[in-house]
């Protein structure tokens, strides 16, 4: 169960952060479409998807739970943890259907496109000569025809195709769809197209990653014609010839790259490139500041957001563990005694070794929920230890005790200000200390007196 909860709450956390990551790059993105880089903010996508897959805040905050938080991380009640296992669960199995459906997804368009048809000779020559021209290796991509495609495309995974309708081109026709899906080879559209898939099954339920998803799709066509465009150096015979192409608009397959999709998009896709073209001569420095804004406003925002994180669910635990305490209240005056600090307190030791006031005095600052100690000091058994507190607010309520040499504590529960008297069993090492049961920070005068 405890693995489960934890798999569920590290995706939630990647989801978060690669929401921010992509958030950031979409306001990027609108900026820096004046600077006509379309490749450039393309290639930006890339790190947000990393965001949204690995685990860092998870990693994070696991690293930082004891140091910072007292180990009190990702710990429930058992009600609670009984309904996290059961929310997880659903959102497990629902990402487990949609990789599966991938996955066979994946392999039937695997499986169609190596039986798929033989090409003719002249057609595969001139896919050989174009893929040298891209600096791409003979065989690195095969060339198959599949008569069910109505527009090309390229698919596969670890073996890449490209796959032509059974139709007949020109051969100016047949150079542009090789440019084309060929382009989308060199910048490993196919790869981040599996790789989006993979993400959106994952984290399904966050809205924003199928906007990811479609931004994905749509960007990488822009860089492939940003880039395809230049070797064919005529922009509006480039998007002819693909109108040409594309006849009969159809439904594509999400995990190929097709050459267009639906006759509207091209008339965009234009839009997009021709305004490209004016900017290209222009000085890079936009597109630098436009990287590193967003390097920048990244790193401030996820680790913004994994701090904020790990602050929220101490504070929602600490305000938990006060409820509970409120079930069963301690009486102000009596002592206990327990065998240590509560999960996830934070105590913190007096470094100065030097008294405040007098000879066993303190001065302290203490924030919600935490609890500060003395420096050891040596006592026996048959002794007493006379502790006294005051408190800057008269409605804190605070834990007022000694630490004994087995580290139990003893003590009493005041607020604003208490006394006591601690008749000692041990010889050894003790210490006090003042435990901050209140919502805010407070400041405390302490006073002992060893007897």
């Amino acid at each position: 169960m405890r693995w489960i909860i934890d798999l569920t709450t590290a995706l939630w956390l990647s989801s978060l952060t690669g929401t921010i990551l992509f958030l950031i790059w979409y306001a990027v993105s609108r900026l820096s479409e004046s600077t006509g880089r379309f490749n450039t903010i393309y290639a930006l996508l890339r790190p947000v998807l990393l965001f949204w897959n690995l685990p860092l805040s998870f990693v994070v905050l696991q690293h930082l739970n004891y140091s910072r938080w007292g180990g009190m991380l990702f710990r429930y009640p058992q009600e609670t943890e009984r309904r996290l296992f059961f929310v997880s669960a659903i959102w497990l199995v629902g990402a487990g259907m949609l990789l599966f459906r991938y996955a066979w997804n994946a392999w039937r368009m695997h499986q169609k496109y190596r039986i798929s048809l033989p090409i003719d000779d002249s057609v595969y020559d001139l896919f050989l000569e174009t893929c040298g021209e891209l600096g791409i290796g003979e065989g690195n991509v095969e060339l198959v025809s599949d008569y069910r495609l109505k527009i090309p495309c390229l698919g596969g995974l670890l073996r890449t195709y490209v796959v032509l309708p059974d139709a007949e081109y020109t051969k100016e026709q047949l150079k542009l769809i090789f440019v084309h899906e060929l382009t989308h080879y060199r910048q490993k559209s196919h790869v981040l197209r599996h790789l989006t898939e993979i993400t959106t099954a994952l984290h399904y339920a966050n809205p924003l990653v199928w906007l990811f998803r479609n931004k994905v799709r749509c960007w990488e066509e822009y860089a492939c014609d940003y880039e395809a465009v230049t070797r064919w150096k005529d922009c509006d015979g480039y998007f002819e010839l693909i109108r040409g192409i594309a006849g009969t608009p159809s439904m594509a397959h999400v995990l190929n790259s097709y050459l267009c999709e639906q006759l509207p998009d091209i008339e965009r896709r234009r839009k997009m490139i021709q305004r490209s073209d004016c900017m290209r001569k222009k000085s890079g420095w936009m597109t630098l500041t436009a990287v590193l804004t967003m390097v920048v406003f990244s790193t401030v925002g996820v680790s913004a957001a994994t701090q904020a994180v790990g602050e929220g669910y101490y504070n929602a635990f600490v305000a938990s563990a006060g409820a509970q305490e409120e079930s069963a209240a301690e009486v102000p005056g009596v002592e206990y005694c327990a065998d240590g600090f509560e999960p996830g307190v934070i105590v913190e030791q007096d470094q100065s070794g030097v008294s405040l006031l007098d000879i066993m005095g303190y001065a302290w600052t203490i924030k919600a929920h935490r609890a500060q100690c003395s420096h050891d000091f040596q006592a026996s058994s048959g002794q007493t230890i006379s502790v006294s507190c005051t408190v800057d607010n008269r409605d804190a309520q605070i834990r007022l005790g000694i630490i004994d040499p087995d580290n139990t504590l003893r003590y009493i529960v005041c607020s604003g200000a208490g006394a006591h008297v601690f008749t000692l069993t041990k010889t050894g090492n003790y210490s006090v200390y003042v435990h901050n049961l209140s919502d805010y920070e407070i400041n405390v005068v302490v006073t002992s007196n060893l007897q």
